[in-house]
């Protein structure tokens, strides 16, 4: 049985009501955050869900037996823009209804969503990208006041499952925006840590001859360079290759 047994347990009536219904979800949070990184199990499920006041009725009708739902209490939350969760009876796993946002990441996110099979013979789910997933969780880091261990094990996590997957370019524009440019560039997080986390298992391997680990690093500095400023340049760039001019 996978880690996943449970949670999509809990949320395959609850998705399927959601397509019948036309509402746009997508799942993030620790489901996001293990499936593109380190895997660790959850006692609740973070799901982005746009649901209009109108759609709660129906919506309660065909969850009502599956969950312990309250229309009025729902209702009110939706009107209001709060979170609400639902009780999956089942297996006692709290599904956390999270209001899409209207501002522009939210949005992005939300399009940029993928669909997934979280556990084998079971329906597809829609989760964010990895990239967003970082994101997230820079933010959920910077509103914590910086302290989360877990949050932050949960972004090297991603980073050194995606490696040079990640959209760099798409990383740095949204930090931007979001306030979290700083978090993004420290060491262990920079663009080119993307990288460096890569170079050990597949030089062990015996995958690149002589000087081959050294030459991944500079193809991938000459593929991303254009998409860095000067500045980030002389603050990440120079001291890596300083620190890893042992690579082989």
């Amino acid at each position: 049985m996978s880690m996943y047994h449970e949670v999509m347990e809990a949320l395959t009536p609850l998705v399927e009501a959601f397509e019948q219904l036309g509402i746009t979800y997508y799942i993030g949070g620790s489901v996001s955050s293990s499936l593109h990184g380190m895997a660790r199990r959850t006692q609740d499920v973070d799901v982005i869900v746009d649901i209009a006041p109108g759609q709660v009725r129906s919506l309660v009708q065909a969850l009502q037996n599956d969950y312990y739902v309250d229309e009025q209490a729902w209702q009110d939350a939706v009107r209001r823009g709060f979170p609400y969760n639902v009780l999956h009876l089942g297996t006692m796993l709290k599904v956390d209804l999270i209001p899409l946002k209207r501002r522009a990441f939210t949005r992005e996110e939300a399009r940029r969503a993928q669909t997934h099979v979280l556990e084998a013979g079971t329906r597809p789910v829609r989760v964010a990208s990895a990239e967003d997933a970082i994101l997230t969780k820079l933010e959920w880091f910077e509103m914590g006041g910086r302290s989360s261990t877990r949050q932050w094990n949960d972004l090297l996590g991603i980073m050194r499952q995606q490696g040079t997957a990640l959209d760099v370019a798409y990383l740095i524009r949204w930090a931007d925006v979001l306030g979290v440019r700083d978090l993004l560039h420290r060491r262990s997080l920079s663009p080119l840590a993307l990288v460096i986390f890569q170079l050990p298992s597949e030089s062990c391997s015996g995958q690149f001859s002589e000087h081959g680990g050294r030459r991944v690093l500079d193809s991938w500095v000459v593929d991303h360079l254009p998409l860095l400023p000067f500045e980030e340049v002389a603050r990440i760039l120079f001291p890596v290759y300083l620190i890893h001019d042992h690579l082989p």
